[in-house]
């Protein structure tokens, strides 16, 4: 019959830990979970960035390309223009 009392006290023991360790349990499953939250939080703004990012290389290339198109194309138009003026003082020293 002594062992009874030993027996409650240690089984309530053993409940107070069991509750202990469930409440602990469940905190750190909470902080995890807010975690996780925070990470994909961060994930989804990461990737809206990157697609955010692309975008405007993009539309950083393509107005490098028309801005290389353009100079092209003013340089083409130059090359003739100074043809045409060649043209026209090899024709006049030619007539002097």
């Amino acid at each position: 019959m002594t062992d009874e009392p030993a027996n409650i006290v240690a089984t309530t023991e053993v409940d107070r830990l069991k509750s202990e360790l469930e409440a602990y349990r469940q905190r750190e499953v909470a902080e995890l979970r807010s975690a996780l939250a925070d990470a994909n939080a961060r994930l989804v703004q990461a990737q809206r960035d990157i697609v955010a990012w692309r975008d405007e290389a993009q539309r950083i290339s393509s107005q490098a390309k028309l801005v290389a198109a353009e100079a092209e194309r003013r340089e083409a138009l130059l090359r003739t223009q100074l043809m045409a003026k060649a043209n026209v003082l090899a024709e006049r020293k030619n007539d002097a």
